[in-house]
């Protein structure tokens, strides 16, 4: 007997039905939209469990939920959005309510769903909002995303840190993305993004932008403003601008390193200065006789210049 295999869509069509269906629904999540109003959204408890060891849990399990249960960390909007998988196969996902939905993804563990949250937030990503969706991708231990924005981030650093997004974090974000940009700028771009996010936060906490708070709000912090890698100039305006930000041991400590590596850095540039100078007198051993031979010749000049032979 032979078998014969149709390809109904009526289990598709139905779930499309049951979406949102007030008539079949057994269970309803409760929105608090105003002080005294709510909203329900109304699902069915087999499906969302199916898909969801969360709702399973919740709805089938010891602890499991008798009533309606309540959203305290989402829109209605959002959750419909959410539910959308679950019986359409499907997410309409926008700029505008990405993260909202991601987050419910992460939530009630749905792998397959949050997938194509990360597809959809590497796709409407922009620099301006990089560092948000950053922040989202730690929060939610996104692997690929957080490679993705760690990358955009490096590749337009000051962009980033010119950013209002950048201003909004919290210290543990500042201290991520500068490790991230610290070598794709100079030291001045740094030290003045460090101070714009401390005078933000004083700002935002309503207190006067003193070196007192700045350094208050930085924390930790302090110690990693790199301003032993300023030029001169700009060190003496800074401590100048930013008298006690630095106690004076610290500040002592960090002129000596300067100086340390100002020394360094002469050293290493006489070292170099020196050697091509001994690479140019063993390719040309008879240079001195060339001068009387062919004085004229402008590329033996130039290259005794190097030398720095002193004037009498």
């Amino acid at each position: 007997m032979s078998v014969h295999v149709f390809d109904n869509k009526l289990v598709l069509n139905s779930c499309k039905q049951l979406y949102l269906d007030t008539k079949t629904a057994d269970v309803n999540f409760v929105f608090k939209i105003y002080s005294k109003r709510t909203k329900s959204v109304p699902a069915h408890k087999n499906i969302l469990s199916v898909g969801s060891p969360v709702f399973n849990a919740m709805f089938y399990g010891p602890m499991k939920e008798k009533s309606d249960v309540k959203i305290v960390d989402s829109s209605p909007e959002a959750f419909k959005e959410f539910l959308q998988f679950f019986y359409l196969g499907k997410l309409r996902l926008t700029p505008n309510n990405i993260i909202a939905v991601t987050k419910l993804c992460h939530k009630y563990e749905v792998p397959d769903t949050l997938k194509l949250c990360e597809l959809a937030l590497q796709v409407v990503l922009t620099i301006n909002d990089m560092s948000t969706y950053y922040e989202l991708a730690i929060l939610l231990d996104l692997e690929s995303t957080i490679t993705f924005c760690e990358q955009q981030i490096m590749l337009n650093p000051e962009v980033i840190l010119k950013s209002d997004d950048f201003l909004k974090y919290d210290r543990k974000m500042l201290d991520k993305i500068l490790e991230l940009v610290t070598s794709k700028c100079n030291a001045s771009t740094i030290v003045n993004a460090y101070m714009s996010w401390a005078k933000t936060k004083c700002v935002q906490n309503g207190v006067v932008a003193t070196t007192t708070n700045l350094k208050n709000e930085l924390g930790l912090l302090v110690g990693k403003i790199p301003i032993d890698q300023l030029s001169s100039e700009e060190f003496a305006q800074f401590t100048v601008s930013y008298k006690d930000l630095f106690d004076k041991t610290d500040l002592e400590a960090i002129i000596v390193k300067m100086m340390k590596q100002k020394e360094k850095t002469e050293n290493e540039r006489k070292e170099i200065q020196t050697s091509k100078a001994s690479s140019l007198l063993g390719k040309r051993p008879s240079s001195v006789l060339k001068l009387f031979d062919d004085p004229d010749d402008d590329d033996y000049w130039s290259d005794l210049n190097i030398l720095h032979f002193p004037e009498h």
